[in-house]
């Protein structure tokens, strides 16, 4: 293989990489947006459905600060529990 295609292959790779972190994180942030409204017209209802959607935005964006604010949320809600 030729120093030329070494370089071509390296670059599609890299293009193909950022892409994909790209996809990712845009489909992250989508996702956290798309909860945070579930949440908001949710919320009111009952502290079940809460739960529900914490848990659901544990498992596909356990590192976004929705799951971060929710976490807090949640304890607080603990707390003021008689």
């Amino acid at each position: 293989m030729s120093k030329q295609h070494y370089f071509e292959a390296r670059q599609y790779f890299l293009y193909a990489f950022i892409g994909f972190v790209t996809a990712v994180t845009v489909y992250q942030v989508s996702l956290a947006k798309m909860n945070a409204v579930v949440l908001i017209w949710m919320y009111p209802h009952s502290l079940s459905n809460f739960i529900w959607i914490k848990a659901i935005t544990k498992k596909v964006a356990p590192h976004s600060g929705l799951f971060y604010c929710l976490n807090i949320s949640s304890k607080n809600h603990s707390d003021n529990s008689p």
